[in-house]
């Protein structure tokens, strides 16, 4: 597990990851705090700290996405957020902890998820 600061709206929180991950997310701390980047977000825009604008971001998790030979690029970043949630719910992670983990704390969010996993419903 690994304490994600609150950033933006999202409260401070654990977040279960692989050693790989946190060591990667531990050094960019440190590099960040070392270079003085201001601001509350976690992976901000500028060294002022300026929060990424949604398409510049989709635009640049998709660029990461075709340089490593991912065919369908679709969704950016949240892409990964959706499937990580996703996947922990399919193998019966309550969806509080899920939420917890993620920073979510509204239950309806959590209820989307849900109801992606049991799939369309039949009209008659």
């Amino acid at each position: 597990m690994l304490r994600v600061p609150a950033i933006g709206g999202a409260p401070a929180h654990d977040a279960p990851m692989a050693l790989w991950t946190a060591q990667l997310l531990q050094h960019w701390l440190q590099v960040r705090t070392g270079e003085g980047i201001e601001g509350q977000w976690l992976f901000p825009s500028t060294r002022s700290g300026k929060q990424w604008g949604k398409v510049a971001q989709y635009n640049a998790a998709r660029q990461v996405f075709q340089e490593a030979g991912l065919e369908d690029v679709a969704g950016g970043s949240f892409v990964l957020r959706h499937t990580f949630a996703l996947r922990q719910l399919k193998r019966g992670t309550k969806p509080e902890e899920v939420g917890k983990w993620m920073g979510v704390t509204d239950p309806k969010v959590m209820a989307r998820y849900a109801r992606v996993l049991q799939g369309p419903t039949e009209v008659v």
